[in-house]
């Protein structure tokens, strides 16, 4: 469900961001099933086990807590993502997935990023003199051929400030600095203009426009938070969406719901983010890590609930109902990806959606799964960016995902999940 990403400039700023708070990420001892094996819903496939390099016993997690306020506003950032709105749930067609799109923005230089798609000083500037300390974005576009219809893309995200007098302040300063910029992608294309709109009169709009585009920008401070939108639409020949009509309708739609999300969210003040928790309910000392010449991921090291876990899912709308469904609320990124569901039930009836989302990923062919693993299922994946294999693994009352360039990798990954889950499971 999760999606495999190579490390880029936001993945080496979010970790810099935060202190190693687990021990040694080598393969550790070797471990092999000390417990009984419970039965399987899905035989093994035949062979020796093979975990390759990969650890294949739990994490070593040095405190309960972060270790300073760096890494707390990592974390308040994860948790911040159970608040901030999936793009599917504004529009329906809202469902491909870009990569680097969706991540934690724990610090000015990464909200720069963000924002601009560049590092400058502005932005961090901003972010400084108003005490930004966490945020999350998200991003979409319409599944539609070139030059089919109206393309539309949706950037969301939300920022989150010490109290309503720094957010408004911080809106107001972002989007005077937007107003500045033109385009990273295309320098051609001239800055925004300001754009009061009517349906949003608690938001500072910018907008930029062509004979068939639309490209609409929108700061909204909302009690401690910045709420962020942007949104791109371009009409081909034979469209029936006005690009005009979409940004509008679809900010003012944005700007509800995304409200009701943060009225029931409870942040944490930054003089208590040291306070908050490395490994809630330790589901992500159960992962793999990623050894130290590994690519990485935005999310590594990070704990997410329903809707974070959703917001990184290539099928955002079918990940959240099965989330839900099975009553699975908790999600470690690491090197593999772990659910964790209430009971055994909801795990295995998880593991039985598996295969519909790991296919809204692309064309998909299954594949034999790590010998030796039992409750595994494993296919090869084909996008537009990657050619892939995933794995998944029930256990108990988890569900791993693991991803590798090679069906070897994956199998290696997989197996070396399912002997940290039998060497938990047995008390090691």
């Amino acid at each position: 469900m999760a999606r495999r990403h190579a490390r880029t400039t936001v993945a080496v700023l979010a970790l810099a961001a935060t202190v190693a708070v687990v021990g040694c990420t080598g393969a550790g001892d070797p471990s092999s099933s000390a417990a009984a094996q419970p039965q399987a819903l899905i035989p093994a496939a035949p062979g020796e086990l093979d975990p390759g390099p990969y650890r294949r016993t739990p994490l070593d997690i040095d405190a309960p807590v972060v270790p300073n306020a760096a890494a707390g506003s990592y974390r308040e950032s994860q948790r911040l993502a159970e608040a901030v709105v999936l793009p599917v749930e504004v529009d329906a067609e809202l469902v491909t997935p870009s990569a680097r799109d969706t991540y934690s923005i724990p610090d000015g230089k990464i909200l720069s990023f963000a924002l601009t798609g560049q590092i400058d000083e502005a932005i961090p500037a901003i972010a400084e003199k108003y005490g930004y300390y966490a945020g999350f974005t998200t991003r979409r576009r319409t599944d539609l051929g070139f030059e089919v219809g109206t393309r539309r893309i949706m950037t969301h995200a939300v920022l989150q400030f010490p109290d309503a007098e720094s957010a408004a302040h911080a809106a107001a300063d972002l989007h005077r600095d937007s107003l500045t910029r033109s385009s990273v992608i295309i320098p051609d294309l001239p800055p925004p203009t300001e754009y009061p709109m009517v349906s949003l009169p608690d938001s500072f709009v910018g907008v930029k426009t062509g004979d068939s585009y639309v490209i609409g920008s929108s700061f909204t401070p909302y009690d401690r938070y910045v709420i962020h939108t942007e949104l791109d639409a371009m009409a081909f020949p034979g469209a029936t969406i006005d690009p005009w009509s979409w940004v509008e309708t679809t900010m003012a739609t944005t700007l509800d719901l995304q409200r009701t999300l943060l009225d029931g969210f409870h942040p944490t003040d930054p003089a208590d983010l040291t306070a908050l928790e490395v490994d809630p309910d330790g589901v992500l000392r159960l992962t793999v890590p990623y050894g130290r010449d590994d690519s990485g991921d935005f999310n590594a090291m990070s704990v997410f609930g329903v809707r974070g876990a959703a917001h990184l899912a290539a099928d955002q709308a079918g990940t959240l109902d099965a989330l839900t469904a099975t009553g699975t609320d908790h999600f470690a990124v690491n090197a593999t990806n772990i659910y964790r569901s209430e009971t055994v039930g909801g795990s295995e009836e998880l593991l039985g959606t598996m295969p519909d989302l790991l296919r809204a990923r692309g064309s998909s062919i299954e594949v034999p799964g790590p010998p030796g693993v039992p409750n595994s299922l494993c296919f090869e994946i084909v996008d537009a960016l990657t050619e892939h294999v995933t794995c998944a693994v029930q256990h108990g009352p988890y569900v791993a995902e693991v991803s590798g360039d090679t069906g070897k990798q994956a199998h290696q990954l997989a197996t070396a999940q399912y002997l940290i889950f039998e060497g938990d499971a047995a008390g090691g």
